[in-house]
């Protein structure tokens, strides 16, 4: 699978000879290893086996040259806690980790899918689509934020869309448990992507919390419904795309609010907000619980006579239709002559 500094994605296919272990190994007598599936700049990623239950993993591996790098070998330890803690279906599980050959491992379960990434590539969601994944995202941080993980590295490289399902991937900068005795908060170290990356992720001294994450997907949802981020020249999503009405801009802009305090309390809310708001105002915004198909009325049909056309029938001329009148006139003009010569009136006297 295609590794991202420490994460999990789409299936990507490396050639064999850059393997390190060999297909078939076991280790610790619960995985089996398979083919190498995407080698990266931290970690090597290989499909394999769960031997009890045949299910298909992912197994990858820290790079051996990282192994005396303490910020790296603390990064990828962090994310194997991270996967520890978590479980729901909104996230890709992790299965175990531990050493072998020398290296630090972890093993997930095997997600095939694009990326929301390689989606966005393919064109702009449509509304409820873009809700679905809104939602789901919010659903998988809120469940990650109860156990005390932040995921700080939220962007469309790490959702997963496995059929119908959106899967979180990529725990490899998480904070786990870290938290401030005082502020209640934890303690900013490492930033993440910083297009989607909130401020206090590079600022000395930041603290990170749900909020940060609430800060990235709401940098992805403005992304999803405009087909950009609102730092290349901010406008409205309204503005760009009809399906958003005003009143979810707002909502929009309190997401990413540079502000921590001023931003939803949990992803959920967020994206519950977000969809009450475009669905209130939206024209079609209540979309049937099943499509029916409803047959259309029979067409109206001409009526056609049995009897011929009579051959001799000839539509009326126009011109001829005031004929009647001007042999009425002569009529009565000569009529009126005859009676004022008989009765000897004007020049008609005798």
């Amino acid at each position: 699978m295609r590794d991202s500094p420490g994460g999990l994605c789409y299936p990507s296919r490396v050639a064999q000879e850059s393997e390190t272990f060999p297909r078939g190994l076991i280790i610790h007598e619960r995985f089996r290893l398979g083919a190498l599936r995407a080698r990266g700049g931290m970690a090597s990623i290989y499909e394999g086996t769960e031997i009890a239950t045949d299910r298909h993993v992912a197994i990858k591996f820290l790079k051996r040259e990282l192994l005396k790098n303490k910020d790296m070998v603390a990064m990828f330890r962090a994310e194997a806690e991270a996967l520890e803690k978590l479980d729901h279906p909104n996230i890709i599980r992790g299965l175990g980790s531990g050493m072998f050959g020398g290296s630090h491992y972890i093993v997930m379960e095997f997600v095939s899918g694009p990326t929301l990434r390689e989606r966005l590539k393919w064109g702009r969601p449509e509304r409820d689509e873009a809700l679905s994944i809104l939602r789901q995202a919010a659903a998988g941080l809120d469940h990650a934020h109860s156990r005390g993980v932040i995921h700080r590295d939220i962007k469309p490289d790490n959702f997963i869309l496995d059929k119908n399902v959106v899967r979180i991937a990529d725990f490899g900068i998480a904070q786990v448990g870290k938290r401030d005795s005082e502020s209640g908060t934890e303690t900013s170290g490492v930033g993440g992507t910083v297009i989607y990356s909130a401020p206090e992720q590079f600022t000395e001294g930041g603290r990170v919390n749900p909020a940060t994450d609430v800060y990235s997907l709401g940098i992805l949802a403005y992304e999803m419904f405009t087909g950009q981020t609102p730092f290349t020249g901010y406008k409205p999503a309204s503005t760009l795309n009809h399906q958003v009405p005003r009143a979810a801009d707002a909502i929009l802009e309190r997401a990413f609010h540079e502000t921590p305090e001023e931003r939803f309390s949990s992803a959920s809310a967020f994206a519950q907000a977000l969809e009450a708001a475009i669905r209130a105002f939206a024209p079609d915004s209540t979309p049937s619980r099943s499509l029916e198909l409803l047959t259309p009325p029979e067409p109206i049909k001409a009526v056609v006579s049995d009897r011929p056309p009579s051959p001799n029938r000839t539509e009326p001329d126009p011109r001829s239709t005031g004929a009647p009148w001007v042999l009425l006139i002569v009529v009565l003009l000569a009529l009126a002559a005859t009676v004022a010569w008989l009765a000897g009136i004007g020049p008609f006297g005798r």
